[in-house]
């Protein structure tokens, strides 16, 4: 909760959500695991997104948010959607993947396009080592 706060301080992470629901689709970001994904429930959480994670991130399309969960994920995947993206984006330090996947929204809506977000942290969990490295 204290994550998603923080992210909410710097993102619009509000209006992803909103925008997700309105095309039918409920974000969470819990640490917990008791209410599986489904094609309408996206967990965007730091447990089921870890650093490093990729999110790809499509205004535009459905579906809205695709996750990978290592660089070879991506490298992978035959889909077209991900073979063209041409713009990524990267949060601030300690960002979690809601903060992550909201700012890819606001720039995969302004320019039209699936935006690649990198995931960069657990949150509060390790801002300090993060800001440090900064």
């Amino acid at each position: 909760m204290f994550n998603t706060g923080l992210d909410t301080l710097f993102y619009d992470t509000p209006g992803f959500v909103r925008a997700l629901k309105a095309r039918g689709e409920d974000v969470f970001a819990q640490a917990d695991d008791k209410n599986p994904n489904t094609s309408n429930r996206l967990n965007l959480g730091a447990l089921k997104n870890p650093e490093g994670s990729l999110l790809l991130i499509d205004a535009g399309n459905a579906p809205a948010v695709r996750a990978y969960h290592s660089v070879q994920d991506f490298l992978d995947c035959p889909e077209p959607a991900a073979r063209d993206v041409a713009i990524t984006s990267i949060t601030g330090v300690g960002s979690s993947a809601l903060g992550s996947a909201a700012l890819a929204w606001n720039v995969s809506a302004a320019f039209g396009e699936p935006v690649l977000a990198i995931v960069p942290g657990y949150g509060m969990a390790d801002v300090v080592l993060q800001a440090l490295g900064g």
